[in-house]
């Protein structure tokens, strides 16, 4: 069960895009949600009332890159007890794609930076492995 004091983090950018039907421009909203690592766009022209919406696991690159810009560059810092360093490997070689020898090495080094991204991004990180009880901190690098 979820504690009430510690809210799913998410974050939202508002883009300028245009209107396929109508080329006018509009700002499409585009929200990223650490709940089950969800994106969600919305877009809706003033001049002629199209609308679109979308759900999804990731933003575009494109996106991306805005939430970046915006909140920052962000990293997820291995702080987990040496007996639970193996399986800190696993999750970053089963969850992160991370190559086995490069996540041993990782997992053996005590203030690694494991990976980067968006601040909801290592959020959600960074709960998922609490959860497995392998401790991390977070820190904004820019």
């Amino acid at each position: 069960m979820r504690r009430r004091d510690t809210p799913m983090p998410w974050d939202r950018v508002t883009i300028p895009e245009s209107c396929p039907q109508c080329g006018a421009t509009a700002m499409a909203s585009h929200v990223q949600r650490g709940a089950s690592m969800g994106y969600a766009f919305s877009f809706e022209c003033t001049v002629c009332r199209y609308q679109t919406m979308a759900d999804g696991d990731m933003p575009p690159e494109d996106v991306r890159a805005v939430f970046l810009a915006t909140s920052g560059t962000w990293e997820l810092i291995h702080d987990t007890d040496d007996e639970k360093r193996p399986q800190l490997a696993r999750f970053l070689v089963d969850d992160l794609g991370v190559e086995r020898a490069a996540a041993v090495k990782l997992a053996k080094s005590r203030g690694a930076t494991l990976t980067t991204g968006t601040r909801v991004e290592m959020e959600w990180l960074h709960r998922r492995l609490a959860a497995h009880g392998l401790t991390t901190d977070l820190r904004r690098v820019r």
